[in-house]
């Protein structure tokens, strides 16, 4: 897949270190909000929001 959209090993890093940081700001906010609301609510809400 990397050939084909045309990545580098630079471009690869990049893009899985934005992921990595987006990932790390949004876990601790969200594992909170889990266990305020419960695992019912959130996954359904995780669920409607994503089909969107």
């Amino acid at each position: 897949m990397s050939e084909e959209l045309g990545f580098t090993d630079s471009t690869y890093g990049l893009g899985a270190g934005i992921l990595f940081i987006g990932y790390f700001l949004f876990e601790i906010p969200s594992n909170l909000i889990l266990q305020r609301v419960g695992a019912k609510i959130w996954i359904a809400r995780i669920m409607i929001v994503w089909g969107y």
